[in-house]
């Protein structure tokens, strides 16, 4: 969740952060937001390898599914990425987008089965939970380091994050070519 979340809200504020980049040099501004996404990839480092050491102090045996993690960290890049294709094209020019990116990140943080398990929730209202798309890979960390199972034993659920990423990408990305002539002159 860390590395989301700071992926997300860091890309989301790139432009803003460098805009003398924006606005006085040529430069691929399509960069900023992958540069922000690379520093919280180095923090999302650090906790795998801290979540190793915890692994190997309390005895869990490792088992082959734990090579998954560099599965869920791509799927979690492109994720990160898709999202902030469209955060940072509107961000330029509603700057309270940043503002409402952390609130919902906080919210997002409680209603994700991240320090709680999904199994208290009622099978009725489970595919309200598995429509964020961030629960598929919060449960595929925990399957893959705690109970060994594999991502194609979900075949549904990784097709609809599949699906979502992809579709939220192509969105982003045509709203970010359609508004970037324009975030010098906002900016």
């Amino acid at each position: 969740w860390f590395y989301f979340a700071e992926g997300l809200s860091g890309a989301s504020n790139s432009l803003i952060e460098y805009n003398y980049l924006v606005k006085k040099i040529v430069f691929k501004v399509e960069l900023l937001p992958l540069i922000k996404l690379i520093a919280a990839s180095f923090v999302h480092f650090v906790f795998v390898g801290l979540l190793f050491v915890l692994i190997a102090s309390f005895s869990v045996p490792a088992n082959l599914a734990m090579l998954q993690i560099a599965y869920y960290f791509i799927a979690t890049t492109a994720l990160v990425i898709a999202f902030s294709l469209v955060t940072v094209s509107i961000v330029p020019f509603f700057k309270d987008l940043s503002q409402i990116i952390v609130i919902c990140l906080q919210f997002g943080m409680w209603l994700t089965p991240i320090m709680w398990d999904d199994s208290y929730l009622p099978q009725r209202f489970r595919w309200i939970l598995f429509a964020n798309p961030v629960t598929y890979l919060v449960q595929g960390y925990r399957d893959a380091i705690l109970h060994g199972r594999w991502f194609w034993e979900k075949p549904e659920q990784s097709l609809y994050f599949w699906c979502f990423v992809l579709v939220l990408f192509a969105f982003g990305f045509a709203l970010f070519r359609r508004l970037r002539p324009h975030f010098a002159d906002v900016l």
